[in-house]
């Protein structure tokens, strides 16, 4: 058991590299096995478990197979809020997930309702500097974007901004990246204003 509680925590770990590397296919096969070996022999409640299914998700969001991640996602949320309950980590991580994949599928107002909802779970449970309400505060701030709702964001993206640099420090690539979009929010925003 050690052994193959060993393997499917190597083959998690690979398909996050995989997928940073922009490997989504193999990232998917890796969380796959890794789910398969977890489901066996820990059971499909399992934290570790229900991690490998956020593997999943995500490398199906990853390669634009959205229904399938959402699927993956809402199956994983409700067995994350029967065992660990609404203010786990690993819950609030497949919150945000499924936030995400409803976004890039035009479920706008369900995606903003359940960013809102990681976010107040997230404050609550880690704290508003925590590097997870960071990245909820940040992707509902880029769901309010797309939905042309620059003042909202650009305040969130401030936020997110500010804390990322705190936390993180000023070179990290998520500071980068959310800075990045912070200014392009701040842009759009003069540009459309009259």
């Amino acid at each position: 058991m050690l052994e193959e509680s060993a393997r499917a925590s190597l083959l998690d770990r690979a398909g996050l590299c995989q997928s940073s590397l922009g490997q989504y296919a193999a990232a998917e096969t890796a969380h796959r096995q890794a789910l398969m070996l977890r489901k066996d022999k820990l059971g499909e409640r399992h934290t570790d478990t229900l991690a490998s299914m956020n593997g999943v998700g995500a490398s199906l969001a990853d390669m634009g197979r959205y229904e399938e991640a959402e699927t993956m996602n809402r199956a994983t949320l409700v067995i994350c809020e029967e065992v660990l309950g609404t203010k786990h980590p690993e819950t609030l991580t497949t919150m945000n997930n499924l936030a995400l994949v409803l976004n890039s599928q035009g479920k706008y107002e369900e995606a903003e309702q359940m960013n809102r909802a990681t976010l107040a779970r997230s404050e609550e449970v880690l704290g508003t500097k925590h590097p997870n309400t960071l990245t909820s505060v940040y992707c509902l701030a880029h769901l309010l974007t797309g939905l042309r709702r620059c003042d909202e964001a650009i305040v969130l993206y401030e936020r997110a901004s500010i804390g990322y640099s705190a936390v993180l420090g000023p070179s990290h690539p998520l500071t980068k990246a959310c800075h990045n979009h912070y200014s392009q929010a701040l842009l759009s925003r003069d540009l459309i204003k009259p």
